[in-house]
């Protein structure tokens, strides 16, 4: 089997997914490919990309079938990923990081993107036999604790890791285009408050707009004062594969988003977003603390709990980086708008029940 380590590198990044010719895959596969059947998949679940199921015909050496993943074709998402180094960040993931996470991610047998990210191609093991959930519906508190625990064995091996400098395309969480998120939320509030005023409690677009105002801060103090780890960044249900045939409890996908950050946000992300408004309510303290015991098992020192738990209600400001951003996305379908529908109603909510923005606002900025 071809992994990313032997194949080979540079061939032209295809336009779109029909461009994914037999003599195309063979350059890049190290394998002599003869035929290629395509299914477009993910339809509602990614806005900034193509996905399709990639059926082989070759060499015996090749995969049945691979996953390929590709640049937007709508021009405002793709304006916003190559803003956001959405396509770098994640072929440089596949490259070079992938094989050494401590928790199980797709195998990568291709991954390359364009000088200035404005295209990108991803080939990757296709994770059928495994699970997938649907991030509108939501998973149950049980499911959630195989996620925190996962994400604890992640957010442990690479704590204030030196093996973190080594990674040139791991930003940290104050890069210059995160901390820019500030120009992109008056637009995308307007689109809030003309779309989905009527699904998120009073007072929310505000604490929005006021977490516009000091978000490049916040991620400034977030890099300069807590502990770092590599953190997804986009860990929500979608982006998820469970009970795969080879016992793995997890597969994480959609590294796009990846940087060097305090890792209970991913926690806070996946909470808020996966878990039903109700659930998550009921389970969330106790799953904070499943999250915690883990890193201290791990290996992790000098981080109290509520340390954790202040660092996990203050990432729930910094989803509004991610919500209202992605209002100025084309949804793509029903599907689509109904996730964007329960990412912003879910997050909201979560940012009002703790009264988050003002624990923001009495942070040392």
């Amino acid at each position: 089997m071809t992994d990313i380590a032997s194949a080979p590198s540079g061939a032209a990044i295809p336009g779109q997914l029909s461009d994914l010719t037999p003599e195309w895959l063979t350059g890049v596969m190290g394998s002599e490919v003869t035929a290629v059947e395509m299914d477009s998949i993910g339809e509602g679940v990614g806005i900034v990309g193509q996905l399709a199921r990639l059926r082989l015909t070759g060499d015996s050496a090749l995969p049945a079938s691979v996953i390929a993943k590709m640049h937007s074709l709508h021009p405002e998402n793709q304006g916003i990923a190559m803003h956001y180094g959405l396509y770098t960040t994640e072929a440089g993931f596949y490259r070079d990081c992938a094989h050494q996470m401590g928790v199980r991610v797709p195998v990568s047998y291709y991954a390359d993107a364009s000088p200035d990210g404005s295209t990108c191609v991803l080939l990757m093991e296709d994770m059928s036999g495994a699970t997938a959930l649907d991030q509108v519906a939501g998973c149950s508190a049980e499911v959630a604790e195989v996620v925190v625990d996962q994400l604890a064995v992640l957010h442990s091996r690479w704590w204030e890791s030196p093996a973190l400098d080594e990674l040139d395309w791991l930003r940290p969480i104050n890069n210059d285009a995160y901390k820019s998120v500030a120009g992109h939320m008056g637009p995308g509030l307007e689109v809030i408050k003309s779309q989905y005023a009527h699904l998120v409690p009073d007072g929310s677009i505000d604490a929005a707009a006021r977490w516009a105002a000091v978000v490049a801060d916040v991620y400034d103090w977030t890099f300069n004062t807590r502990p770092l780890t590599l953190a997804h960044t986009d860990l929500r249900l979608d982006n998820l594969f469970f009970d795969h045939p080879d016992g793995s409890p997890v597969v994480f996908i959609d590294w796009q988003l990846t940087v060097r950050s305090n890792g209970v946000a991913d926690v806070s992300y996946f909470l808020t977003e996966s878990l039903s408004i109700a659930d998550r309510r009921e389970h969330e303290e106790r799953l904070v603390q499943r999250y915690y015991d883990g890193l201290v098992a791990g290996g992790v020192k000098g981080y109290s709990f509520d340390d954790c738990w202040n660092d996990y209600l203050l990432a729930m400001a910094a989803q509004f980086s991610i919500t209202v951003v992605a209002a100025l996305m084309n949804v793509g379908n029903e599907r689509g708008q109904a996730l964007a529908e329960a990412m912003v109603q879910r997050q909201f909510t979560a940012v009002m029940d703790h009264d988050v923005m003002a624990l923001v606002e009495k942070l040392p900025l």
